[in-house]
Order: C-alpha cells, then sequence, then structure tokens
C-alpha cells in the first residue's frame, strides 16, 4: 500500500482532513480532495489515483454511488465507499456500482487501513486479470486456429474469428447452436462420422484429431486437425469443452503434390522406379507369407525400347519424351486393372502381374511387347519402335525386388546380343543366365579386389633355348580370395573383358609391376613380359600413362615387353601400331602373343612392328605326335625369323619338346618344364635352370 495515490471524495472538510492525516500515516499520497461528484470525476479523469474514498451523500445533484458508477465505467478506478447508512436500499444501490470496499462511519484507524488494502490488492488482482483477458481475446482473434468453446450441454458458447471463417458463419449464427448442427467431422476416406464427446472425455486429457475432414460450402473437403478437450468447474466437474481445429486442406493437398511427385516419373505419370522397387517389395512378401497352391503365379515384366537414342539423336530429346508419353499412355490404358507399372529406367517400363496362371506367363509378354511396338513419327520423320522383353516368373519364397529386377536386366541385355526385338522368358537354370550371373559376380569381386590390393603378381621364367638361361619372365595375376586361396584368371577374366575392367587391371599389373622392379630388379637382368588386353590398347592415355610410370621409378623401358593378341592387333590395326611404335620409343619391346590361332593374320604381320612372335601353346603342345603341329611351328618360326622376330614356344612341358623347339631353331620355351609361375617376391630372382 506504500505511496498509493488516493482520490477523496468528502463534502465535510474536517472529515477529509482527517481521512488525509490517516492516508499519510499510512504512507499513501492523497492527489486530491473534492466535495462533490463532477470535480472528482474531473480529477479521476486528470490524475488516475490508484483508488477513491467516496462519500456517499455529498454535494450537488449526482450522490457518490452514482459518480462511483460513472467512474466505473469510463476510468475502472476501483472505489471503497465511506458512509454512515447501512439500510438495504442504499446497499443495493451500492452494490450496483461495484466498489471495491464499504466502510462504514465512524471507522477505526485500522477498519480504514484494512479496506484500503484489500481495495488496492483486489484492484490489482482484476487489473491482471482483464490484461491477461486482453492478451488471450488478442491471441483467439488473430491465430489461425479455429476455437470454439460448448457447455456440457455442448450448445456453442464462444467461436473465435477463424472459427467463423471456417465454418463460413458469424458469431450470431454459431453462439447458441448445438455444435453437431454447425460442425459434423468425418474420417479421411469414409464418410463415418467422429464422435467427439466421448463419455470418458471429461475425465482425460483430451483427445486429438487427425486425418478428419468436414463439409464446406457446396460440399468442398475441409481437412483439418485439432484436439478436443475437457474444461472443469471449480469443483472438478465438467463444464463443457473446448475444441480448436486448423484447416490443413493447403498443406495436404502440397504433402499430396510432393507424395505424388516423390513417387511418379514426371514425364509420364507413371510409378518411378524406387516407389515400384517398393511396392513391389511389399507384394512380394505378402505372397511370400501366403503361398498360393495354385498353378499361378506373379511375374515381373521389363521392356527395353530398341534404338530410342535414335530418336533423340535425329530428332532430339523432345521427340523423344513424347514417345514416352504415347507408350507411356497406352500403357496405363491396355493394363488399366494393374496398379504396379512404371518408367523403371530412360526407355525402360516395367509391370508387376499377380496371379498369373504359369501358361499365360508369355502370352501377357507378347502383349506387353505388341503395345509398345509402333510407328512413331516426328515431322518429316518416322522410326519403327521395338522393344526387348524380359519376363521373370517370381517364386514363392523370393521377396528380394533387386534380384528380379537383376534377373530381368539379364533377360534382356542376352536377348539385345541377339539382336533384341523380342520376348525372352528367363530361367534360373539355363547355362547363359548363370554364366552372366557368375560374371557379374567377378566383376564386382575384381573391382574390390583392385581397390584393396587383393591381386597378386605371378611369374613365369622363359628359358632362352640356346645359351639356357632364364632372359624373360611373364608377370601373371591371381585373385586372392578371403580362405587365402588363389583364383586363376580364367574365372576373372572374362568377366573384366566384358564389363570393360581390362585397362582398370591391366594397369593396377603395369604399376605393380614397375614398383617391384625399383625395389627389386637389380637381383637380376630379366626382362619382364605384361600382357595389354584389346580394351587397354584402345583406352586413352595409355602412352602417356607408360611413359610416366617409367620416370617415377626410374626405370629403363628395355627392361619390359609388352604382349599383346593378333585378336587385338588385328581388329584395331592402324591405332595399334602407331601405339605400339610410340611405346617401342621409349625403348621398351613387344610381342604378339597366341600367333597361329587366326591364319590371315600373317598378311599383317610383316607391318606389325614387334620383335618377339610367341607360337600358340595349341600347335606347340602336340609338336611330338603332329607332324602338322610340329610343321606349323616350324612355318611360324620361319617366318618369325625372316621378319627379324624372335620366336617363343609356349606349353612346353617336357624336355624332349625343348629339344625338338632347338631342332627348329625357336629361340624361347615357357612351360611347366621350365617352370611354374611363382608369386613376384624379391627371392624370385633365379636366372639360370640346370
Amino acid at each position: 500500500m506504500d505511496s498509493a495515490r488516493i482520490l477523496i471524495v468528502e463534502d465535510e472538510r474536517i472529515i477529509a482532513l482527517d481521512l488525509k492525516e490517516q492516508l499519510r500515516r499510512f504512507g499513501c499520497e492523497v492527489v486530491g480532495i473534492h466535495p462533490d461528484a463532477e470535480s472528482a470525476i474531473t480529477a479521476v479523469q486528470e490524475l488516475r489515483p490508484d483508488l477513491v474514498l467516496m462519500d456517499i451523500m455529498i454535494q450537488g445533484p449526482v450522490d457518490g454511488i452514482e459518480a462511483a458508477r460513472l467512474l466505473r465505467d469510463t476510468t475502472h478506478v476501483p472505489v471503497v465507499f465511506l458512509t454512515a447508512y447501512s439500510d438495504d436500499a442504499t446497499l443495493a444501490r451500492a452494490k450496483a456500482a461495484d466498489p471495491h470496499g464499504y466502510v462504514l462511519k465512524p471507522f477505526k484507524e485500522r477498519e480504514l487501513y484494512s479496506a484500503i488494502d484489500i481495495a488496492l490488492h483486489k484492484a490489482e488482482v482484476e487489473k491482471n486479470l482483464v490484461e491477461h483477458k486482453a492478451l488471450l481475446d488478442s491471441i483467439l482473434e488473430t491465430i489461425d486456429d479455429a476455437v470454439i468453446s460448448v457447455g456440457k450441454n455442448l450448445v456453442i458458447r464462444f467461436a473465435n474469428p477463424s472459427a467463423q471463417r471456417l465454418f463460413g458463419l458469424n458469431a450470431e449464427q454459431i453462439v447458441g447452436q448445438e455444435f453437431d448442427a454447425i460442425c459434423q467431422l468425418y474420417e479421411d476416406g469414409h464418410k463415418r462420422t467422429v464422435s467427439l464427446f466421448d463419455s470418458e472425455l471429461g475425465d482425460s486429457s483430451g483427445r486429438v484429431l487427425e486425418s478428419v475432414y468436414l463439409l464446406g460450402e457446396h460440399d468442398s473437403v475441409i481437412h483439418v486437425q485439432g484436439t478436443v478437450r475437457p474444461v472443469t468447474n471449480a469443483t472438478g466437474g465438467l463444464d463443457g469443452y473446448t475444441i480448436a481445429l486448423r484447416d490443413v486442406s493447403d498443406v495436404k493437398r502440397i504433402t499430396q503434390s510432393l507424395s505424388y511427385q516423390a513417387n511418379h516419373d514426371s514425364l509420364t505419370g507413371l510409378l518411378n522406379r524406387d516407389s515400384f522397387i517398393n511396392r513391389m517389395a511389399r507384394s512380394m512378401a505378402l505372397h511370400s507369407s501366403n503361398p498360393s497352391e495354385t498353378k499361378e503365379t506373379s511375374v515381373y515384366l521389363y521392356a527395353d525400347l530398341d534404338h530410342f537414342k535414335v530418336v533423340n539423336d535425329v530428332c532430339g530429346h523432345a521427340a523423344g519424351d513424347e514417345l514416352l508419353r504415347q507408350i507411356a499412355e497406352d500403357f496405363d490404358a491396355e493394363f488399366s486393372d494393374v496398379d504396379l507399372k512404371a518408367r523403371v529406367g530412360d526407355d525402360e517400363f516395367g509391370i508387376y502381374l499377380e496371379n498369373v496362371p504359369e501358361d499365360e506367363v508369355l502370352l501377357h509378354a507378347q502383349r506387353f511387347y505388341e503395345m509398345i511396338c509402333r510407328s512413331f513419327e516426328w515431322r518429316t520423320h518416322r522410326f519403327s519402335i521395338t522393344s526387348t522383353v524380359a519376363a521373370v516368373p517370381v517364386q514363392s519364397e523370393t521377396s528380394d525386388p533387386f534380384r528380379i529386377l537383376a534377373a530381368a536386366d539379364d533377360a534382356c541385355y542376352m536377348t539385345k546380343e541377339n539382336g533384341g526385338n523380342g520376348v525372352r522368358l528367363y530361367q534360373k537354370s539355363e547355362y547363359s543366365f548363370r554364366k552372366r550371373r557368375d560374371d557379374m559376380h567377378w566383376a564386382s569381386t575384381l573391382n574390390n579386389a583392385i581397390d584393396e590390393q587383393k591381386l597378386v603378381l605371378f611369374a613365369q621364367p622363359i628359358l632362352h633355348i640356346q645359351s639356357r638361361e632364364i632372359r624373360k619372365k611373364e608377370i601373371l595375376v591371381r585373385l586372392r580370395s578371403d580362405d587365402g586361396t588363389y583364383v586363376s584368371p580364367g574365372q576373372f577374366i572374362p568377366a573384366a573383358e566384358r564389363y570393360n575392367l581390362m585397362p582398370a587391371l591391366d594397369r593396377y599389373i603395369l604399376k605393380q609391376t614397375f614398383q617391384y622392379l625399383r625395389d627389386y630388379g637389380s637381383r637380376d637382368r630379366c626382362m619382364y613380359c605384361v600382357n595389354l588386353s584389346g580394351t587397354t590398347l584402345t583406352s586413352a592415355g595409355l602412352y602417356d600413362y607408360i611413359k610416366d610410370l617409367l620416370s617415377e621409378f626410374a626405370l629403363d623401358g628395355s627392361r619390359f615387353c609388352f604382349e599383346i593378341t593378333e585378336t587385338a592387333a588385328i581388329q584395331n590395326f592402324a591405332p595399334t601400331v602407331e601405339l605400339v611404335q610410340q611405346i617401342r620409343g621409349l625403348g621398351a619391346f613387344f610381342a604378339l602373343d597366341d600367333f597361329g590361332n587366326g591364319f590371315s593374320s600373317f598378311a599383317y604381320l610383316k607391318n606389325l612392328p614387334v620383335d618377339y612372335l610367341k607360337i600358340d601353346g595349341s600347335f606347340v603342345q602336340h609338336i611330338l605326335k603332329s607332324h602338322a603341329d610340329r610343321a606349323m611351328v616350324e612355318a611360324i618360326n620361319n617366318i618369325g625369323h625372316v621378319l627379324k622376330m624372335e620366336t617363343i614356344a609356349e606349353f612346353v612341358t617336357n624336355s624332349e619338346m625343348i629339344s625338338i623347339l632347338a631342332d627348329l631353331t625357336v629361340d624361347f620355351a615357357q612351360g611347366y618344364e621350365i617352370a611354374v609361375p611363382e608369386i613376384l617376391t624379391p627371392d624370385a630372382t633365379a636366372s639360370q635352370v640346370g
């Protein structure tokens, strides 16, 4: 109460001055003394005191009760009545002015103090309540959520502006109506109404509303989320409910749009690859857990357009896009009763069919194929569009869609290798499919082996027949498996050739060989022979790579001989000749490997700048028994010598063969009779055999 500013309205001067003195002792400040209502009201409006002490019977036409009522309506300054009247009529009139206290004269000082203290406290509480209410009113006026208050009889008591906008009604049309008459909520996807006010709701913390909607104007659907919470009275009993609803229609539309975009191909409107695979996986898992006992199966049909790139290259991507849209439109119409249809690649489409009789799988595949094949016109150009279709029956125990897609890719790839434009049924037991699977496995394994340096180099000595010295060693490669055993190149090289991994493999071998010679090459003076595949020969930058390795490891090019096959040399003859001449310019040598497989290569041999001719082992291994093979070895050897090339016989398995090769003047011999391949280690440097 200290420093409270108080205005006194009292027409008896002595009493007023006595009040002023008492208030001073209380620590209050008297801001004015007025004998009548008119001057008092003016002073209150100007000074805004904390409290007015008001005598009821004062001078003038307006008494204290009426003055207090006017102050309440205009200034909200609290009033405490000081009066000698306590009759019922006066009390009734005083109550109508909402005073904060009523003190009867004469009063004791302590009574006055208590009355003023209580009045000031009450005024402060009311002020806080008014401010709090104003804050809540402001929030309810401005928030986007619709807030509705209903009594326990479910009659609406309040609806904020957002609620009025949501229902399309004003407050007068809403308040006083039963809630169900204004708002009916339904579950998403159903016409089933939602019961908001369960009997047990009054004893709980309420409920959350999700996936519900109400009907707006013209039966438009308005999706909402919200809460329903019970309101209790002072005794803890149910007084009603507060419902908060938020219009999430825009969010729902955006979410649905984003979901559609995330799951569908923007060009064709079909499912995209990821969504298709996810849905196919769910379907496969369901069928795996509930296998059918009938002769029906699920089947994945996969189509890859033949020569789609030609359309893009000739007419541009706009033409290609239009072709894909036309196919997608026909696809959707032809298989309108099937949900799982997708564009699974640039020019690839897929469909997953369930409950297909086993004898009708190829019929559906043919139907898919015929739907895609068409004549496509773009301006002045006309194209005959064909497709390669693969059909993969799905076994009941299979639940991995990626295996199914990989199988379809296998079937399609092998069909395209034979020209495409047809339908192929994937059969797991067929050798060609198993071979492709093995190749893909080895391709992956080889990639990892290169990255993790699990490839091990071996060296097989090559004997100079006349001097009986080891003058060369051929570098061979093995793959070390996880159990420590070595895998021969015959198992993984075909996969490396098929999946274009030979350039990476050859460069790995080159670098490891060069590094070995830098570290341990001084222990012998052998020439090291490294095989280069046909794809490596045509890969960009091979010359620079070898040149950089020679520089990096400070090696002489004459320590190396690069072996190439006659097939690789002839298929890319002109660029191969140029590359060989460049690398020979670094001091290195070249050998033509497996010579004799193609007899027509004699016409090219005289123009191929190689230093050594390796006679194919298929002739050498039979020279003891076959006069024809011996004659072939002799002919190749003689031609090599005429062309100033030294010759190397492969597959030498016994000493008698060495004697015959010596008689034929073959220069070198290689095979198990000379030495088996050994791991390239610092100890593998023997230069002579007995």
